[in-house]
């Protein structure tokens, strides 16, 4: 059994090695190298389809921009680093934040909504 990996991730992995031209089948498995840690050390995944997210409607990214300003708003510093990061992020690291950090979201999702229900 193998770590799953989204085939994006494994290309960035791959793009400044002699490997950057591999064909990256999906179910297929390929060894990678941590970039953050300088050791020989490499591991096999198995490739899987990228999980982009379908765009989202109007009302949806509107909702996400208002937790945002409250996160930005009313969070500490590493919260409001969170916000911002969201806010650069494509729809997978935006995916993968909300993943990582849902007592955050959920947090401040109530905050927003509660502050909307204030402006009515």
């Amino acid at each position: 059994m193998y770590i799953k990996m989204e085939r994006s991730e494994v290309k960035k992995m791959l793009a400044n090695t002699r490997l950057r031209n591999l064909p990256l089948e999906i179910g297929s498995v390929c060894w990678v190298r941590d970039p953050e840690k300088r050791a020989l050390f490499a591991y096999p995944v198995e490739i899987v389809e990228d999980n982009i997210e379908e765009p989202k409607t109007k009302e949806e990214f509107q909702k996400d921009q208002e937790i945002t300003e409250v996160m930005t708003t009313y969070g500490g510093p590493f919260v409001k680093k969170l916000a911002e990061l969201y806010r650069l992020g494509d729809p997978v690291d935006k995916r993968k934040l909300r993943e990582a950090f849902p007592e955050y979201w959920a947090k401040y999702a109530l905050i927003a909504e509660l502050k909307g229900d204030k402006k009515v």
